[in-house]
């Protein structure tokens, strides 16, 4: 006696994402993160968008620093220049600038360049602490008409509104003198920032900040051991100071500074970072690879741009400026640059265990004219295969015809090109038969 052979019935169940986060390299990510992103941006959030455009203001020859001043000022080799006009000779390295009174302080170069007189000159005479010489100083900042700086174990302060006066040093002391410490911890300082009214000093495994309102009451006091690893990492935005630990980027507002980069799931060894009011723009070096990342300080979302390998950020008249290791000067959020963007979702696997597909996807989308949009899937552990391309222009719905059987995972990527908004998705999956 043979039996029919009973008929399993699929059942079509939906999968929505209304409200689009960002970037997560962790293995185990939620359905609206990203596994992977190229120009996204948040300046749309929460919807998907691609980052502005930038425009290249200047290209050097051998670009070493990117200052902002009354204008733009930048090193290019041996040569300083400030708005477009070369001032002066430097080294050819990096520098820490500072400005105080209309002038430009330049480290370690000790050279300053007078905006209003427009003159450009060295300072200090004689090996410190001899009347008249200045400290050899790494790095630099500004705080109460004052610049501080760091070199080795030692904290410097020139004397008040004096940025060539290292060496007053009065008895009884007085409000306008210098000031020198050394704080006897082990290790060389490896940054310096104002914030937030007072100066805090790095070394790689730990922070001091400054009590007192003048030299004969300055103290440095530890308050931290998220250290920072260089100094080039510290930016402040929107009322947060960050930078770049051995344990990962920190966010502090004043309390106990915090690691922020857990999604981003990587070690780096040194980083670059800027600053547009909003988001926090930093280039990490991870030992073979530099990446872009973004993070808006609005909604705690990261993103990755690209690959560009910063050298100096500067913020300028409402634009954010960058100096990249191709020796050009970038103005962001500028020019007419048509963006190719990229996102990859997670491995979706609806938590089921059992094999199942994918039927559908839904996307409302808005692409300006010219714009496209290409939707690629992956099955399990195969390569990505283009399904269509979108060039609809205007708000439109889309749908994906799909056939994805029997997967255990399933991946979607998304490229587009030119100027779009993706509002939200919506996939139909089924588990069971087929038949």
């Amino acid at each position: 006696m043979f039996l029919p052979a009973l008929r399993t019935n699929k059942k079509v169940t939906k999968r929505s994402i209304i409200q689009w986060a960002g970037l997560n390299k962790k293995v185990l990510i939620e359905d609206n993160q990203f596994s992977a992103t190229t120009n996204l941006s948040t300046k749309n959030y929460p919807l998907i968008s691609p980052r502005p455009s930038r425009a290249t203001s200047y290209t050097l020859t051998a670009g070493w620093a990117l200052f902002a001043s009354s204008k733009l000022a930048w090193v290019d080799g041996t040569d300083f220049f400030y708005n477009g006009v070369d001032e002066g000779n430097v080294t050819a390295s990096a520098k820490s600038m500072v400005e105080i009174s209309n002038r430009i302080v330049i480290f370690p170069d000790k050279v300053s360049y007078d905006t209003i007189g427009d003159t450009f000159a060295s300072f200090g005479t004689g090996t410190y602490p001899t009347a008249g010489s200045v400290p050899d100083i790494d790095y630099a900042c500004m705080l109460d008409n004052r610049i501080f700086g760091v070199k080795g174990d030692n904290i410097y302060a020139c004397a008040l509104g004096d940025f060539d006066d290292w060496t007053t040093f009065s008895s009884p002391s007085e409000a306008t003198d210098a000031y020198q410490v050394d704080t006897g911890t082990l290790g060389n300082f490896t940054g310096i920032a104002a914030f937030k009214g007072t100066v805090l000093a790095f070394k790689g495994d730990r922070v001091f900040k400054l009590f007192g309102d003048v030299p004969e009451d300055f103290q440095f006091i530890e308050i931290s051991r998220l250290g920072c690893q260089n100094h080039k990492s510290i930016c402040e935005v929107n009322d947060i100071l960050f930078w770049l630990s051995d344990k990962g980027i920190v966010a502090y507002t004043g309390g106990a500074p915090e690691a922020i980069n857990d999604d981003l799931n990587e070690t780096y060894i040194s980083a670059v970072a800027g600053g547009d009011g909003r988001k926090y723009y930093i280039s990490l070096y991870n030992g073979s690879t530099y990446a872009l990342y973004v993070y808006d300080t609005r909604n705690g979302i990261w993103l990755q741009e690209d690959t560009l390998n910063v050298k100096d950020f500067a913020y300028f008249e409402g634009y954010l400026y960058a100096l990249a290791s191709d020796h050009k000067i970038y103005k962001f959020n500028s020019g007419t640059e048509t963006v190719t963007s990229i996102a990859i979702t997670k491995e979706f696997t609806d938590d089921l265990t059992e094999k199942k597909g994918n039927t559908e996807l839904i996307f409302m989308v808005d692409l300006e004219s010219g714009s496209s949009m290409k939707v690629y899937t992956r099955v399990n552990n195969g390569s990505f295969t283009l399904v269509k391309t979108y060039t609809t222009a205007d708000l439109s719905t889309l749908r994906v015809p799909i056939v994805v059987n029997r997967a255990n995972h399933f991946q979607i990527k998304l490229e587009m090109t030119g100027e779009y908004k993706i509002y939200q998705t919506e996939r139909k999956i089924y588990v069971g038969s087929e038949n």
